[in-house]
């Protein structure tokens, strides 16, 4: 039974050096996950749990806001027309503003 486990250690522990999550790995090896979050720290990694969903952190939701009020703005009845105008405002979007979108969300930009 020693021998099994060990080598079910060892299968896990190269899963989460290829970057597969706690998640991933209990679902495959049929372990439990506090099992595997138990035996992260043998791979030399820290397991580090992310914050709740927000939009203030997702640059692309900052440019769908802005996009979907230009939109309301531009008041397109047709869907020709709505498809035609949002290829014309994507077009108003610099790249400039597109860094600062990344930034605001706490992206380091390079």
């Amino acid at each position: 039974m020693q021998a099994y486990s060990q080598d079910l250690r060892e299968r896990v522990l190269r899963a989460l050096d290829r970057g597969d999550s706690p998640t991933e790995i209990a679902r495959r090896f049929e372990v439990g996950r506090v099992w595997v979050r138990e035996a992260i720290p043998a791979t030399g990694a820290t397991l580090r749990y992310l914050p709740p969903y927000s939009p203030d952190f997702n640059p692309i939701e900052k440019l769908f806001a802005k996009l979907k009020a230009l939109l309301r703005k531009a008041a397109m009845r047709t869907t020709k027309t709505l498809w035609k105008q949002v290829g014309h405002l994507l077009n108003c979007f610099s790249t400039n503003e597109c860094t600062n979108y990344f930034a605001s969300s706490g992206y380091v930009c390079t």
